[in-house]
């Protein structure tokens, strides 16, 4: 918290306070002030140094709640009713924050992956033994995985449900809402990178349901590897950028009041806040719509 101070103006820690832990991990999740609409993204080396130091958070010891109450302070610099989330998420991009967060996502993956192992090498232990009475270890309990998240149900993500899982959420939305106004070739490159890497991540320590020793018992709901709840994530991530640019693309050839479709001579600068201010684009009106009869299409000449 008093590193994240020294970089956003506005920040007060003795002003944060943590909600109740969730139910599905027990993760404790900082709640925003109301000042928090105000922040100020403004010092740059302080951030960078913040963002480049997790490495020696020792995470898998001390689990998801530390790099999830960063990525909640994140969150609220850019949040929807920020006064300064343009500003901000351009700030956040110019340090590295989209890179940064694509990979906090493949670590928090495996950390989960190697929970989500441990925790059934405990389930088969105990299921195995002669005493009935012992019980799974808590999370929490000395040298229980620190790292335990529910899986969810394939059947209940498929048709659109959340996967539940918070810190990956967070960077999902950490990423949707800096990228809303900071979106290069290489972010997506990256984005891409990542999502296949996810197919390899935890390979070798879970093993689907069909890879099982259990292929003659009866089909259970089969539930989502921290994985594939990263790879979800990432690719509605992606879903949700092209649906962005889309909507921009379509208020960009809208029409004059007057009835008149806007006709731009030629490329002209990036009027919205998606990619770089100052790139050239192509607007809906000089490529939609039919040509008049004798005439060329804008896109061949």
């Amino acid at each position: 918290d008093e590193s994240f101070a020294f970089a956003v103006h506005g920040f007060v820690p003795s002003a944060i306070e943590d909600s109740s832990p969730s139910a599905d991990d027990g993760v404790l999740c900082p709640s925003l002030p109301q000042n928090a609409d105000f922040w100020v993204f403004t010092d740059l080396d302080a951030m960078k140094q913040l963002l480049l130091n997790h490495q020696v958070w020792d995470l898998r010891s001390v689990g998801p709640q530390v790099p999830l109450r960063l990525m909640t302070f994140l969150n609220g610099l850019v949040g929807q009713k920020s006064v300064h989330k343009a500003f901000n998420s351009r700030r956040l991009h110019l340090v590295g924050v989209v890179r940064w967060s694509l990979h906090l996502m493949v670590e928090a993956a495996e950390l989960y992956s190697m929970g989500e192992a441990s925790k059934h090498a405990i389930s088969r232990s105990t299921s195995d033994s002669d005493d009935g009475d012992v019980l799974p270890e808590k999370t929490g309990s000395p040298g229980a995985p620190t790292w335990v998240c529910e899986s969810p149900f394939a059947d209940a993500v498929s048709v659109g449900g959340d996967p539940d899982n918070a810190l990956l959420y967070s960077c999902k939305t950490l990423l949707r809402r800096v990228l809303t106004f900071m979106l290069t070739p290489g972010d997506l490159d990256a984005i891409a990178e990542i999502t296949m890497h996810t197919v390899y991540v935890g390979s070798n320590v879970l093993k689907y349901q069909g890879e099982s020793e259990k292929r003659k018992e009866a089909p259970k709901p089969v539930r989502l590897f921290p994985a594939s709840v990263t790879r979800i994530y990432l690719m509605r991530l992606v879903e949700e950028l092209i649906v962005d640019g889309v909507n921009e693309i379509v208020a960009s050839g809208e029409r004059k009041p007057d009835g008149d479709q806007i006709k731009p001579d030629g490329a002209q600068p990036h009027a919205g806040g998606i990619a770089n201010p100052n790139q050239s684009y192509l607007p809906l009106a000089m490529l939609g719509g039919s040509p008049e009869e004798g005439q060329n299409h804008s896109k061949h000449q």
